[in-house]
């Protein structure tokens, strides 16, 4: 069994090398992710706050009106169903409940031990000696309880009958909405009709009846207008479809406040990145006029802090990655435009940048070569791979047969 084992390894390994081929690169690739690596950069960054920038924005009525008409598509209401919804309570079925005997009762706390057992612990007085052993539960301590718990769980089987005999009916007999013999099955079974008020399909999740109840109403229609039986707050319940109310773009005034909620947002958004580019003009005009990045950046309130000189291949875990991307592409001495990073905006300044000159047989050149090389390799037998599966191998081919020579 080994020697099959290690045959099928050495097969595999065979079929991946052939897949995978030499895993061609070129020599500057190398070259280039072994400099970046290994190049040197002394960073200082300066940060401004979003939450903390807080601009006077007034907008004006007209204001409003434009941005509102210019994104109405913003404010669409969707599609809205209309609906009721029939309630079959399970605490209306409890006389019908039948005595259970003491091995059903034993039969059920099994079966629900964990859930039965925390409820009693929860229900005592606290003991005075918490650390005091606390006594086993027995069937008898909850025996009680557990006809209760029982008797619910009927209960809430027979609602489910119900509802399920209930929407059957319509469905076998025909039941037409609205109409006489629909009124007449819901006044001889002692229900009424509760209404939804009007929902989406993005809306059904945030309402406190059945998600599932609520979103089945959107494959009804006027032939087939009820739903299946529902699990609902205490018992089941089967959705009457009404109808549909088609999207609609509201009147400005009834999404007005939205609209000023928006429109601020954004409007802080372009006074940020406004205010941005000014503090990157005065600070490159400090720099200018003698003054270090950290000074300049103090004098204008922004928060400044300095690095001590790393190499990009190991650089600090905390510090900012979309500082170090555009650092990596700055020379020394140059100031970036503002970065919006995670609610804060980021100036990188590169006091100090050396790349290195890298020998043809320095160790990580080797080493970059031959992670290349795999990884190429690695994308090519991937690719591949997932093209044989997506075409499939219809028809196997033949293995050429050369003519001796």
């Amino acid at each position: 069994l080994f020697a099959v084992v290690l045959e099928e390894d050495y097969r595999i390994d065979q079929i991946g090398s052939a897949l995978s081929g030499p895993g061609y690169l070129l020599p500057s690739e190398a070259l280039a992710q072994t400099q970046r690596n290994e190049t040197s950069l002394k960073l200082a960054t300066a940060e401004i706050s979003y939450a903390d920038f807080t601009p006077e924005v007034a907008p004006t009525e007209e204001a409003l009106t434009a941005y509102y008409a210019a994104n109405t598509s913003r404010y669409e209401i969707a599609e809205r169903i209309q609906a009721s919804y029939i309630t079959f309570a399970a605490a209306n079925y409890a006389d019908q409940v039948v005595a259970t005997e003491d091995a059903d009762l034993r039969a059920h706390f099994i079966a629900n031990r964990a859930r039965i057992v925390a409820a009693h612990e929860a229900a005592q007085p606290k003991a005075e000696d918490a650390e005091a052993e606390k006594p086993a539960v027995t069937f008898e301590d909850v025996r009680d309880a557990v006809a209760t718990d029982l008797a619910a769980e009927a209960a809430q089987r027979l609602a489910n009958e119900a509802a399920q005999s209930f929407a059957y009916k319509l469905y076998n007999d025909n039941v037409e909405q609205d109409s006489a013999a629909f009124n007449k099955l819901l006044n001889e079974s002692g229900l009424t009709l509760t209404e939804i008020a009007p929902y989406t399909a993005e809306g059904a999740a945030r309402r406190s009846l059945s998600t599932e109840m609520l979103e089945s109403a959107f494959a009804l229609s006027k032939s087939r207008y009820y739903s299946d039986a529902y699990a609902i707050d205490g018992g089941f319940g089967v959705l009457i479809y009404t109808g549909r109310i088609a999207p609609e773009i509201p009147a400005f005034e009834t999404v007005a406040a939205v609209v000023t909620a928006d429109y601020t947002t954004e409007e802080k958004r372009r006074l940020f990145n406004e205010n941005g580019e000014r503090l990157e003009t005065e600070l490159k005009s400090k720099i200018a006029e003698g003054s270090t990045f950290v000074e300049a950046a103090e004098a204008l309130e922004l928060k400044a802090s300095t690095n001590e000189a790393f190499k990009v291949g190991e650089a600090p875990r905390t510090f900012n990655r979309a500082a170090l991307q555009k650092a990596q592409s700055m020379e020394a001495g140059e100031v970036s435009p503002m970065l919006t990073s995670g609610g804060t905006g980021v100036f990188v300044y590169v006091e100090e940048k050396n790349v290195p000159e890298i020998a043809a047989d320095d160790e990580k050149l080797v080493e970059a070569k031959s992670f290349l090389k795999r990884y190429a390799s690695y994308v090519s037998s991937n690719a591949l791979v997932s093209e044989l599966v997506a075409r499939g191998i219809e028809n196997p081919v033949e293995p050429e047969v050369l003519d001796e020579q």
